[in-house]
Formats: C-alpha cells, sequence, structure tokens
C-alpha cells in the first residue's frame, strides 16, 4: 500500500482547509501551523492562487490550455507524485510548476478576482465574550472556520448581546461576499450608517470596494477606494495600493 509523503498530505489538509471541510480540531491544528511554517503558508497562498485563476477561466479556451498544462507538468519526474486521489491541480501548487508556468501568467495579468483573493481578509475585529448566545458563539466557529453558509445561518437568527448591530452587519456581509453574493452583501453593509464609529465605517466601505472588485464594478470600488484614500482612514494603504494595481489604470 502506497503511503503518502507530508508533502502530499499537505497538500490534501490545504485543500481541506480552502473549502472548509476540516474539522475543528484538525482546524486548529492546522493553523497553528500556519503560524509556524512559512513554508506550509505558502503553499496554501500559492493553491488559493490557482484555484481563484482556474475558477475566473471555467468557460474560457484558455482553462483548458491551463489544464493541459499542468497534467503535463505534474507528469514530470522533478514534481512530486500525489496519491491518486489527489487533484492534480493540488499539486500544481509546488513551487516548480508556480515558476514554470502559471505565475508568469498572473504577472501578464490580474483579473478582478486575483486581486481580491491579493487584498481581501475577512472582517475578524470580534472578541467571543462570556454571556454570548450560543446562536452568536456556533456562528463565530462557523465563520473563523470559512463555513460561511453555516455562519449566516446563526447571524441572521441571533439575539444581539455583547457585539453592535454595525458589526453584526460586517460579518453578515463578510458572509454573502465570500458566498458570492455580492448584492447582498453590498446591501447589507449599506445598513452602516455614516454616523456610525470611524472605524466601522472604514470597514464598511473597504468590504464594499472588495464586493464590487469581485463582482467586476471596477468604477465603483474605484471611487470608493479613492475616497478612502483621500480620508487617510485606517485602509488607506490598502486602497492606494490596489488603486495602483493594472486593473484601475
Amino acid at each position: 500500500m502506497q503511503v503518502m509523503s507530508d508533502y502530499e498530505q499537505d497538500l490534501l489538509t490545504a485543500q481541506e482547509y480552502l473549502d472548509g471541510s476540516l474539522q475543528k480540531d484538525e482546524l486548529k491544528q492546522f493553523e497553528e501551523r500556519l503560524k509556524t511554517e512559512p513554508d506550509l503558508k505558502e503553499l496554501v497562498n500559492y493553491q488559493r492562487k490557482i484555484l481563484a485563476h482556474l475558477e475566473s477561466h471555467q468557460k474560457s479556451e484558455r482553462k483548458a490550455s491551463m489544464l493541459e498544462s499542468f497534467k503535463e507538468v505534474t507528469a514530470q519526474p522533478t514534481v512530486p507524485k500525489a496519491k491518486s486521489r489527489v487533484l492534480w491541480y493540488a499539486v500544481a501548487a509546488s513551487a516548480a510548476i508556480l515558476v514554470a508556468f502559471f505565475i508568469n501568467s498572473l504577472l501578464e495579468s490580474s483579473s478582478n478576482e486575483d486581486l481580491f483573493l491579493k487584498y481581501y481578509e475577512p472582517y475578524d475585529r470580534v472578541v467571543i465574550t462570556r454571556g454570548e448566545k450560543d446562536g452568536f458563539i456556533k456562528g463565530m466557529e462557523a465563520y473563523n472556520s470559512r463555513n460561511y453558509k453555516e455562519a449566516l445561518k446563526s447571524f441572521e437568527n441571533i439575539e444581539i448581546e455583547n457585539i453592535t448591530q454595525e458589526q453584526l452587519y460586517l460579518l453578515i456581509g463578510n458572509c454573502y461576499l465570500n458566498l458570492g453574493n455580492h448584492e447582498n452583501s453590498l446591501n447589507v453593509l449599506q445598513k452602516i450608517g455614516d454616523g456610525s464609529p470611524s472605524l466601522i465605517v472604514a470597514n464598511r466601505d473597504w468590504y464594499k470596494a472588495m464586493a464590487l472588485l469581485k463582482s467586476g464594478q471596477l468604477e465603483k470600488s474605484k471611487l470608493i477606494l479613492a475616497q478612502m484614500v483621500a480620508d487617510q482612514n485606517v485602509f488607506a494603504k490598502q486602497a492606494e495600493s490596489l488603486l495602483s494595481e493594472n486593473i484601475f489604470r
């Protein structure tokens, strides 16, 4: 019986981490490793970019060409062979494949999906304290595990306790954003008024810009980002960096 190498096992675990299928204990262990193992973190980032790039070209001829190229590369002896149940695109997360083929494609042209993955981090400025309702705790566990569908179910049916309504809107908006429902994400985020605390408003505007970017509404996203730079809020540097990308020029 063929035994999987540590590298192959890391590829599988990284894939399960990205699709939110790790169990709670497995997720905790994996995230602890990410804090101390730069190579593992790099592997996850590479795989995330590959999956996003393939998804963005799902119906194009370019995808077919990329699939064939990746298959050819993974057949080379220099690339570790994964067990049959390991998807070939997970193997493509190795540095050798990226250097040989994929990273050049990314450098040539960044899509809105690529940039979203590069700049996006889920809203995480919520601390669970004693006295929180079980529904909220369950929702945060799902949210932190990237199980946004389950998190959304919990967040939409909880009673507000130690978090603000605005923070709840940020969490729900992020759930919709990660589930691909950009319209609902924007509608929820818009419920956060301009009179809210400045940090909340800054987060609102950043995630609105992210939702617009991911949905391809670049001009609207650009307007929000430019205003954030002008206001010099906490996301000003990220907004300025994003505006410097070719897609906005």
